[in-house]
Parts: structure tokens; sequence; C-alpha cells
């Protein structure tokens, strides 16, 4: 079964995903032979991370009556318009050392490379992400082209594919062919037309999923190269 990203994409999803983490790290610690340090490093970091996140909502807010405050000042005459907004700032923890998220993903991988690691603990942890269905009968990829340094680039999504199959025409008669299979999500093209001269390639490509080619290939995706 393939999974998900297990780490939020924003700083909300961040902030609540790093006190769970965190307030759950120690109970594992002696299984899962974690250095108490790294440990408590989560802890405050999760403490410091909430505070700024606070800390920039105040200043948003701060701002907001800041500026109504301004506007009040400028136009209202008829009523006592208050005091000015004071800037108070919640209490600051401890301060961590930068790179949480980084120090985060390495300490995951520790994580699930020692022997009493179960997917519970991982479920538990939060560092198991959602199950992902994929229906590969009928997934079709997407294909980009465009010219760097006259060479076609060629990128697509892997929508948890492992590889494409990637075909190409290049105008002299031949047809589609066979350009490989790729792991990454793009793909130069080093094949150039004789200097001077100008063809129109096309290009098709199609998910490889366990050394399987599934689904549809995608659009023909036709690009104008020239020979330098």
């Amino acid at each position: 079964m393939e999974h998900g990203r297990y780490m939020p994409k924003d700083d909300a999803g961040k902030n609540q995903w790093l006190k769970n983490f965190s307030s759950k790290l120690g109970g594992y610690a002696a299984d899962l032979e974690l250095d108490s340090a790294e440990v408590i490093y989560m802890e405050k970091a999760s403490a410091f991370f909430n505070y700024i996140l606070l800390y920039a909502l105040f200043l948003d807010n701060y701002k907001s009556g800041v500026t109504k405050y301004k506007n009040l000042l400028r136009d209202e005459s008829q009523k006592p318009i208050g005091d000015v907004p004071l800037f108070l700032p919640p209490t600051a923890p401890e301060a961590v050392a930068p790179g949480i998220f980084e120090r985060v993903s390495r300490l995951v991988a520790t994580i699930k490379s020692r022997s009493k690691y179960s997917e519970t603990i991982g479920k538990n942890l939060g560092i198991i992400g959602t199950e992902v269905t994929v229906d590969f009968s009928t997934v079709k990829p997407l294909l980009h082209t465009e010219l760097r340094n006259g060479h076609v680039y060629l990128s697509w999504l892997k929508d948890h594919a492992h590889a494409v199959d990637i075909k190409a025409d290049y105008g002299d008669g031949n047809g589609f062919i066979n350009l490989g299979r790729i792991t990454r999500h793009h793909f130069t093209d080093s094949h150039l037309p004789a200097s001077g001269t100008s063809q129109i390639y096309k290009y098709m490509i199609r998910y490889v999923f366990h050394d399987e080619e599934v689904g549809e290939w995608s659009n023909e995706v036709s690009i104008t190269v020239t020979g330098i």
C-alpha cells in the first residue's frame, strides 16, 4: 500500500504534528535507542515553534489594531477612541537551534531504522502518511515540454508511479521510438536536428509501477526544435 506524506505542508499543520510527535517521543526513547538530547530538543522546539506562530499572529493583530486606531484618530471626532494599542507579545520559551523540521526528518529516518520500530509506533508518532489508493488502470500522465538551452526538457508529476517510459518521434520517418525508462520526474533529450535546421519533435510518456507499464499513454505533445 502506498502512503502519502506524513508531514503537513502548512505551518499550522506542522505545529500540531510537532506537538503530538514531541509529546510522545520520550515514551519510545529507550526502545528506539534515541539520544536524550534529541528528545529534549524536540520538546523545546515544539514549544518555541508554537510561540513563534503565536508571535506572528500577535503582530498581525497588533498591526490591525494600530491601523484601526490611526483611522479613528484621523477621522473620528464625536467620541473617545481609547488608548494607543500596546505592543505586549506573549512570553517566550527557550529558543532552539534552527532547522527544526530538517532534524525531524533525520530523526524519523533513525526511528524507522531501529529494530523495535513498528507500524503502531509510527502511527502513534504520526510518521506514517495516510494510505493512498491509485487506480493504475486508468491513470494518465500529463506531459509538459519546453526548450532549455536548445534541448527539449520534459517534466511530469510522478503520481505515486515508480517511473515513466518515454517515446519520441523526431520527424525522420521512423515514427515513435523508445527513449527509455526514467525514474525521475523530468528528462532532457540530447537529440537535436542538423545544425541550422528545425524539426517538430513529438513525445508521449506512460507510467510504470513495479516494472510494469500501467494506465494510458499521455497525450502526444509537440515542440519545434532547432539544431545548434
